[in-house]
């Protein structure tokens, strides 16, 4: 990820956003959907795309190629952001849900 010069992620739904948040850490400036959890995942991090227009897609990607200042700032933004998870978090929370969910049974 730290030398490609955009990670593209046109998801039409997506659980979590693993494979962008991965590309935020590796350093990939990251060019993904606004949809499903995608916005919330990546913040501000990356440029969101919103609808599935190829010509918007590529309009946007082009853009993100020919601006290296902005692809360096989202380098940046991404890697910080990224920081903010944890697997042991994550691990918690699940555990929570799961017992919440068993409660209510």
């Amino acid at each position: 990820y730290a030398n490609s010069a955009a990670f593209v992620f046109p998801s039409l739904e997506e659980g979590f956003g693993l494979p962008p948040l991965e590309a935020l850490a590796g350093g990939a400036p990251v060019l993904a959907a606004s949809t499903g959890a995608l916005p919330e995942v990546l913040g501000n991090a990356a440029e969101l795309v919103e609808g599935f227009v190829a010509r918007e897609w590529s309009e946007r990607l082009d853009r993100l190629l020919d601006d290296s200042a902005r692809q360096a700032e989202l380098r940046t933004l991404g890697r910080a952001h990224a920081a903010t998870f944890h697997w042991e978090e994550t691990a918690r929370r699940t555990l929570e849900a799961y017992r919440r969910a068993a409660a209510s049974r």
